[in-house]
């Protein structure tokens, strides 16, 4: 994807946090469960189109896996697991006072959205995907998202977060769950804005760095030409091994490492809801105390409490499914257990 679009790097610091590997065992001929069906957890991986998995246990290694030409080189768009990364650098931005908190208005620091459907919209709204607008979050050919993304990705003609001042009110904030990406879009320009950086560079210096991630990750921009910015709602790629090590953060209350990278507050809140459905721009993960980033080409970073497990899938179209991908994790679990 780095080779197809502009991109803006996030570096690494001088020092890698290194993962172990673990004595337990994830073997091919593993039998797991998907869609109701027992299978061996390498058939598993082939059925679900997974061009690339690692399991984590206690922040250890159990199995890393690189398939149809990937090594561990290879660095995986994540498309809306960035979502997930947003949400962290948001609540880092809050504890170091840039943003003042979750109920500040989306127009205090947007004031181009005053008289738009984003009056009365507030962080956390945007957060859990209930700003209330009329935004519609469909991915076919022709329709007004199609427009928004091949212009700001593609032709590099106009800002994605431009359509927000032609969106009206359709229920009240914080009623009514409707995925939203461009929720996100507007509240990385809002993260951007107030810290006066880049997200790209905010990102290297807060969380990539400190945390000792092995490898740049980058972010797909988008924009008009000369002018553009990250794609926050969907743009950043990264190695598998850093994508664990993100996973492994949140696991361990926002320490990477042994050093404190996010508060644990926002660990806390960013990652459970009443619902159990959607946190700050985490999912949950039905029967299973956990969460996860997800991706809409069956991208995933699944998060165990119980077991302390996390697992990443790379993997190619929607195949994977939200259902099918935690079916894996579930049986992974389970195994590990």
């Amino acid at each position: 994807m780095d080779e197809l679009l502009h991109t803006r790097m996030v570096a690494p610091g001088a020092s890698t946090w290194q993962l172990e590997r673990s004595n337990l065992a994830l073997p091919d001929d593993m039998r797991v469960t998907i869609g109701g069906q027992s299978t061996t957890f390498a058939a598993a991986l082939q059925e679900l189109r997974v061009n690339a998995v690692i399991v984590l246990r206690d922040g250890r290694i159990v199995r890393e896996i690189h398939r149809n030409g990937g090594t561990e080189e290879s660095r995986y768009i994540g498309f809306s697991m960035s979502k997930s990364w947003m949400s962290i650098l948001l609540g880092i931005a809050i504890q170091q006072g840039y943003i003042g908190g979750v109920d500040d208005q989306v127009v205090k620091y947007l004031p181009e959205l005053a008289g738009s459907g984003y009056d009365n919209v507030t962080l956390r709204h945007l957060l859990t995907m209930r700003a209330g607008t009329s935004w519609v979050e469909d991915y076919s050919p022709g329709t007004e998202l199609d427009r928004v993304r091949d212009a700001s990705a593609n032709a590099e003609t106009a800002y994605y977060e431009e359509i927000a001042t032609s969106l009206r009110a359709a229920d009240p904030p914080g009623t009514r769950f409707n995925y939203s990406t461009l929720d996100t879009e507007l509240a990385g320009v809002i993260l951007a804005r107030a810290t006066g950086r880049t997200v790209a560079d905010y990102m290297g210096e807060m969380l990539w760095q400190p945390a000792g991630m092995e490898a740049p990750g980058y972010w797909l921009m988008q924009g008009p030409t000369g002018r553009q910015h990250e794609w926050y709602g969907a743009g950043f790629g990264a190695r598998l091994r850093d994508y664990a090590r993100l996973g492994q953060i949140m696991l361990d209350g926002g320490v990477a490492n042994g050093r404190r990278i996010v508060p644990q507050a926002w660990v806390d809140a960013s990652t459970r809801s009443e619902d159990g459905r959607y946190f700050y721009f985490w999912w949950g993960v039905p029967g299973v105390d956990g969460f996860s980033a997800n991706g809409i080409g069956g991208q995933r970073v699944f998060v165990d409490r119980a077991t302390r497990t996390v697992m990443v899938l790379a993997s190619y179209a929607a195949v994977t499914g939200e259902t099918r991908g935690a079916d894996l994790f579930k049986s992974v679990i389970a195994a590990l257990r």
